[in-house]
């Protein structure tokens, strides 16, 4: 009993203190053991370490066919943060995002590309890919925060090329370099509306044949800059992060009772973790729920007609995030989770201040 109860008050504080940490910090926190990876992925913390921190979680939600975009988060009766992420102009287009508080845009009126942080309003030029301005899909990761690293992948496929070509962009050295190509077996083309999914030092897309359905997933391992596939079921519909796993969302609309499954990868295998009645949301009066993203584990992001939704399985409650009037962007929305604090970074990775303190004891020697 007593060891119980020490265990409840070490856990509290072990809360108190995670949802009080840096974003830099949170992420290498959930390696500590397994207790504070279960801590983080609580039904509650996210909400709680937003609250705390005044850090953002939530989506990017733009439309593809006039890049009309807007982020959405968890509302709160006190939250600091509104009106805080400027809108962008329209023709810029985002291409991919993370959850370190990076985004890769392209300007389509003068073809530049862009990582900026939007929380900071910090903009950085890149060198233009060298395959061209068409990649189906792209991820962008975070690999270090002292001093900032991050890698850009871009893919290229159609339906009459038998590859997939890709090339990578490093901040370390500031250049894109081509990847080996890719066999498309399978004649699949990679989902562009659907952004890739990263879990650990993977990137996830979702691929189908276009005239058959099949769904697969294409898979880019960081360390080694290797690619692989595997096959899906037909009723596979968006791939997820679930608690630092990769999952899939799949659609049984076949039942009386519409219903959605997740099913989470656990060494290489796929369990059914939980399934989601959207009859109860429908029922709420609202129009063609579609279920976008797990917030968290017991928080669904959910796109209705024009209205954004935070569900909460437990309780059923609905949180109403925005409502757009114009009929134009319903359905071709694309959802961009994000995740960033408010430091200001150097986006080309220390290059500038290695170059600057270069430049420094250049002209001290000289003097």
């Amino acid at each position: 009993m007593g060891s119980n109860a020490q265990k409840l008050c070490s856990d509290d504080l072990i809360f108190e203190i995670l949802t009080r940490t840096s974003l830099r910090t949170l992420d290498t926190c959930k390696c500590v053991s397994k207790n504070w990876y279960n801590l983080i992925y609580e039904s509650d913390f996210k909400p709680t370490y937003c609250h705390r921190t005044n850090n953002l979680a939530g989506y990017f939600i733009q439309n593809r066919d006039d890049n009309i975009s807007l982020f959405v988060e968890m509302p709160e009766k006190d939250n600091k943060n509104s009106n805080k992420i400027d809108k962008f102009p329209n023709d810029i287009k985002i291409l991919a995002s993370c959850n370190q508080g990076l985004l890769y845009c392209i300007n389509e009126r003068t073809c530049r590309y862009y990582v900026c942080k939007p929380a900071t309003r910090q903009w950085q030029p890149l060198p233009n890919p060298k395959l061209g301005y068409l990649a189906n899909a792209v991820a962008i990761m975070v690999l270090g925060s002292t001093p900032l690293r991050y890698k850009i992948i871009c893919l290229y496929d159609n339906i009459y090329n038998p590859v997939t070509r890709a090339e990578i962009f490093d901040s370390k050295c500031w250049s894109w370099r081509r990847l080996r190509n890719i066999d498309r077996r399978w004649n699949d083309i990679t989902l562009s509306f659907y952004p890739a999914i990263r879990v650990g030092k993977s990137v996830h897309w979702l691929t189908e044949h276009p005239s058959r359905g099949v769904h697969t997933v294409l898979s880019f391992h960081e360390p080694d800059e290797s690619f692989a596939r595997f096959s899906l079921s037909q009723s596979s519909k968006r791939l997820v992060n679930y608690k630092g796993k990769l999952g899939v969302i799949k659609s049984l609309e076949k039942y009386p009772d519409r219903v959605m499954q997740l099913w989470v990868k656990y060494n290489d295998r796929w369990t059914l973790e939980m399934v989601v009645s959207l009859s109860r949301i429908i029922a709420r009066n609202l129009k063609w729920p579609r279920l976008i993203d797990f917030y968290d584990t017991d928080i669904v992001f959910i796109e209705s007609g024009s209205e954004g939704l935070f569900y909460k399985l437990e309780d059923r409650s609905v949180r109403k995030v925005f409502k757009v009037s114009l009929d134009k962007i319903r359905y071709r929305n694309v959802f961009f989770e994000f995740r960033s604090d408010w430091e200001p970074v150097d986006l080309r990775g220390g290059r500038l201040l290695s170059y600057i303190r270069r430049l420094s004891i250049k002209t001290l020697m000289c003097s």
